[in-house]
Order: C-alpha cells, then sequence, then structure tokens
C-alpha cells in the first residue's frame, strides 16, 4: 500500500468545508441564537403567508390548532441547522410556526385528524422536552449517505405546482435549506451531489460549502446521461464496499430504466435487498411512479421512505429579485438560450 500523496501545488489539500465523510452530529441538538433568530423569522413570515392565504381562501378549509410552550424551549425544537424542527414537520404532516411573542407553536393541516395527532405530539414535548431531546439523540446517531441529482431537484422546483406543464425558469433553488431537510441532523458518512450546468457557479460553490463532494459535466449534448451514470456509479461502490447497511438518501424523482443500463431506481432496489434503508426525496410534479410502488412492496418493513419536497415548498424556493417582474414564460425562454 502506498503511502498517501502529500499536498502540493498539484495535489492540494480540500479545504474542511469540503470533507465530505465521517461528519458526526453535534454534540447538542440545540439551535445557537443565530439559527434560533433566523427559524423564528421564518415562521413570522410563514405565519404572515398563512394568514394571508387564509384571508383569501387560498389554502381551502385548512385546519389548524396552536400549543402553549415556554420560548425557552425553542432552541431544542428547532435544532442544529433546523434538523430537530425538520423531524417534526416530516413525522407530524403539519407545517409548524413557532410564534415566540405569543409563546406558542401553531400546527396547520387540510386533515383536522393530522393536526389532532400533531398537536398531542407538541404538547408531549412541551411536557417532557428531555424526552424529546433522548429521541434527536438517536436521530443524530444514524449514519447516511447523501446523493444529490441536482438537475433533477433543480427543475422539478421550478414546475408550479398543479400545474405540471407549467415552468417557472426564474425559481431557483435554496440549497442550505434542501441540504437541512434531507439530511435532518444525522451523521454524514458521505455527502455527493453531481449535476450539468458548469455556469451555474454559485450552486456549486454553495454545495461545496455544505461539504458535498460536486461533480459537473458541460451542458453538451449527452452531458445528462453522463451526470447520471455517474453519480448511480458512486451509490453502487457506497452500497457494495460498506459492510453493514446504513441509511441511503437520494434526491431524484428520476425512475426510468436508463437504457438498460445500471439506474436510480435499480440502484435504490439493491440497497434495500442488501438491508439498507432508503429515503428518496423529490418534488410531487417530477418523481416516477416506481418509486411510490415501492411504498407498497416495501410498507411494513421500515426501510423504505418516499418524502416530497413540496411539503417544504414556502422554503425551499426562491425568485430572485432582478427576475420578480418576468413572466415565467419570458423568464424560461430567456434560460434556454
Amino acid at each position: 500500500q502506498p503511502p498517501p500523496l502529500q499536498p502540493t501545488a498539484q495535489h492540494a489539500a480540500p479545504p474542511p468545508a469540503a470533507a465530505a465523510r465521517d461528519e458526526r452530529p453535534p454534540s447538542t441538538a440545540d439551535a445557537d441564537e443565530d439559527e434560533l433568530a433566523r427559524a423564528i423569522r421564518m415562521s413570522i413570515e410563514q405565519h404572515a403567508r398563512d394568514t394571508e392565504r387564509d384571508a383569501l381562501g387560498g389554502r381551502g378549509a385548512e385546519q389548524k390548532a396552536r400549543v402553549r410552550m415556554d420560548p425557552g424551549l425553542f432552541p431544542l425544537l428547532i435544532g442544529k441547522r433546523q434538523a430537530n424542527l425538520n423531524h417534526l414537520r416530516r413525522t407530524t404532516g403539519c407545517r409548524l410556526s413557532l410564534l415566540k411573542e405569543e409563546g406558542c407553536v401553531e400546527l396547520r393541516h387540510n386533515d383536522p385528524a393530522v393536526v389532532a395527532v400533531g398537536k398531542a405530539r407538541v404538547e408531549a414535548i412541551a411536557a417532557d422536552p428531555e424526552a424529546f431531546k433522548a429521541e434527536m439523540h438517536t436521530i443524530r446517531s444514524e449514519e447516511i449517505h447523501v446523493f444529490v441529482d441536482n438537475s433533477n431537484i433543480f427543475l422539478g422546483a421550478q414546475y408550479v405546482e398543479g400545474a405540471r406543464r407549467s415552468r417557472d425558469a426564474s425559481i431557483r433553488l435554496n440549497i442550505d435549506g434542501v441540504a437541512s431537510v434531507a439530511e435532518r441532523g444525522r451523521w454524514i458518512r458521505e455527502r455527493v451531489v453531481f449535476g450539468s450546468g458548469g455556469h451555474l457557479q454559485w450552486v456549486w460553490k454553495r454545495w461545496k460549502e455544505l461539504g458535498y463532494k460536486t461533480h459537473v459535466q458541460g451542458s453538451q449534448e449527452g452531458g445528462e446521461t453522463f451526470v447520471d451514470d455517474a453519480l448511480i456509479a458512486q451509490m453502487l461502490m457506497s452500497i457494495l464496499s460498506t459492510h453493514t447497511p446504513r441509511t441511503l438518501v437520494l434526491l431524484t424523482g428520476d425512475g426510468n430504466d436508463n437504457q438498460g443500463r445500471a439506474s436510480f431506481f435499480t440502484t435504490v432496489s439493491l440497497a434495500l435487498q442488501r438491508g439498507w434503508k432508503v429515503e428518496v426525496w423529490a418534488w410531487r410534479s417530477s418523481v416516477s411512479r416506481r418509486y411510490k410502488d415501492l411504498e407498497m412492496c416495501y410498507a411494513d418493513t421500515g426501510l423504505y421512505q418516499l418524502n416530497f419536497l413540496d411539503e417544504w415548498r414556502d422554503e425551499l424556493v426562491v425568485v430572485p429579485r432582478h427576475l420578480r417582474q418576468q413572466a415565467p414564460d419570458a423568464a424560461a425562454a430567456a434560460a434556454g438560450r
């Protein structure tokens, strides 16, 4: 076994932020002051949007409930990079707003039964925060490998909800939010993102800053096929070289057969057959039915979850100010040139 290369001009050591493996979770689950302030600000903004939609009847007969909670518990409820809050949102199915001035948590969902279950869950946390802290400690010990199909997730965000074929190319993705929702504060063994579009430097820069190994292909013909094949190969290498099953977190809705070659779907199936847990994260507008069918196959095993990013859409999509005045069709035409 030859000794490792020492850093030189040709083999520069990667910056600390680029380390993608073996990142242990933080020793505490609580959000710091900056994270707390940011999360509360976002909650206030979300509550204002919800209130405006209520006035306009935009969400129909949406149900809501409030739970009294000491704002001193908000840092625990939020967690590092909002991991605890995202976990709570995913497990309850409710949108949560932390209202510091009122000293309460507001839950919203269209189904009153979901709101009732979520309300009981938050009440239990308010009554016994140590139990929630222990639960999150267990979750943070879960070892995960995260793989991102950037093009699929980025483009999926641009299709307007409820209008599958209507694309708004002015929409951008909140990369920090996507990473936080998928990672949920767990023990990161590997972070990898593949995509095309080398001109989107801000995208790749931010993924790198979050600790992801980035692989970018130019936009020439066949580039996206190469991106898919390369990301699939990276996933297979991790699955086959890891002796103890872990958790595979895949961000894509692509379920195509890849012309008979290994595909995202066959790789997910292989991981499940080898005892891995698998989480697929996708937009409803771009998810393959094959991933939905897997839910029935593995319904009673606890190994597979299909999660929709749409539940966090308000936090995950952004329209830059200089594009807000453009009509969606005009923005799409500009992006296609």
